[in-house]
């Protein structure tokens, strides 16, 4: 999944456009009238034109010194919003946009008003709350096509596609991306138009067509290596990657992640090593290697720790007690599904919780602990039951 930052390009004419537009009645009446007052003086005449501008002058630039530390203090809480979300403290980083936007608005910088609303939308994205993350792109593009800003308002639509496909509505992505596709190639924006290439494909993967796929990470990959995007480029080697596990292709994969891992451990992108080593233990356990595998879910389950990324730590615990169970650790096992179980629990994802439930009942039965054990798999199998119910329902 890769999401478009917050921030697009900005040339020198939108911050010129930005500073007069910030300066606000009474300030840009006082400018227009100091620069009238200075070309009447300047054609002859009396002194008061002259006095009158040499009086509202230190006014204006008392006014644009307010500018410009308010968007000294703008920028700034947006840069430490950025920082804040990359590190998982979310709520922390939402705070920072709310104060950025604030200031924005009241400089009547729209445009900067809706890439701080992206940048939040992204934060949503990355805690888990999904519903959220689509409506904060929903506010921003309506504001980024009303201003014109065609380019950025189809980047908030494949955000959007990007939330959309991890929700398991491909449809609507899929129209999603096809749409944002088309506006950035028309803008010019080769980078994105492979980012969006590339999230496409991850679709297309998730959706089984994987050779489609394959297909889609070659094309965009090319692109972002033209363009010096290393970290993108590692991101299609990393899908790719899972696309040939999938295939059955399983050193292809294991030489994907790692030539991935490389490139992210290079650039310091922690949480990217871990979602690598996390990829890597799941081939491993795929083959059987488990003692391998445990070594490289405990690796990305002691990073996403350290960045407060609970899901995914609950992911890997998985993974690990899956591993610790087929090596007839089932100590070690049952404490590991519990600690998955109960971060679950407190996300309200109660299908993991039943795997989770289900994969302790196992270790409980060749413990001989038989009465918990029939009790939490019967517990799990209600809960099997009701989601296939869901599913023919649907």
């Amino acid at each position: 999944m890769t999401l478009i930052d917050d921030r697009g390009p900005c040339t020198v004419d939108d911050e010129a456009e930005s500073m007069f537009r910030s300066l606000q009645s009474p300030g840009r009446r006082r400018w227009v009238a100091a620069l009238r007052l200075r070309s009447r003086a300047g054609r002859g005449g009396a002194d008061g034109p002259l006095e009158e501008f040499g009086r509202l002058t230190p006014v204006v630039t008392s006014d644009l010194a307010q500018r410009r530390e308010d968007q000294r203090q703008a920028a700034a809480a947006r840069a430490q919003a950025q920082r804040l979300s990359r590190l998982g403290r979310h709520q922390d980083a939402i705070a920072f946009y709310d104060e950025a936007k604030t200031i924005y608005a009241r400089l009547g910088q729209e445009i900067e008003v809706a890439r701080c609303t992206v940048g939040r939308a992204n934060t949503w994205v990355r805690r888990g709350d999904f519903e959220r993350a689509l409506a904060g792109y929903n506010e921003a593009r309506a504001v980024l096509v009303r201003l014109g800003r065609d380019a950025e308002a189809a980047c908030c639509t494949m955000n959007r596609a990007v939330v959309l496909a991890d929700t398991g509505r491909y449809e609507e992505a899929l129209a999603g991306y096809d749409k944002a596709r088309t506006a950035l190639v028309r803008a010019g924006r080769e980078s994105e138009v492979a980012r969006c290439t590339a999230n496409r494909a991850n679709l297309l993967a998730a959706t089984g067509r994987f050779e489609e796929a394959l297909a889609g990470y070659d094309e965009a990959q090319a692109v972002l290596a033209r363009c010096g995007e290393e970290l993108e480029v590692a991101s299609c080697v990393m899908n790719r990657a899972l696309v040939l596990g999938t295939l059955g292709r399983f050193q292809d994969a294991l030489t994907g992640f790692e030539d991935a891992r490389a490139v992210y451990a290079r650039c310091g992108q922690e949480t990217e090593v871990a979602r690598c080593s996390a990829n890597r233990a799941n081939v491993f356990a795929g083959l059987g290697r488990f003692q391998e595998a445990l070594v490289c879910f405990d690796e990305a389950r002691a990073i996403y720790q350290r960045f407060a990324q609970e899901l995914e730590v609950a992911r890997c615990a998985m993974g690990c007690a899956n591993a610790l169970r087929n090596l007839g650790q089932l100590q070690e096992a049952l404490v590991a599904y519990r600690e998955a179980r109960a971060i679950y629990q407190r996300f309200a994802q109660e299908l993991e919780v039943a795997r989770c439930t289900m994969g302790g009942a196992k270790v409980l039965s060749a413990m001989g602990n038989f009465d918990e054990s029939r009790s939490d798999f019967e517990k799990a199998r209600a809960v099997f039951a009701r989601f296939s119910q869901k599913s023919r329902a649907s």
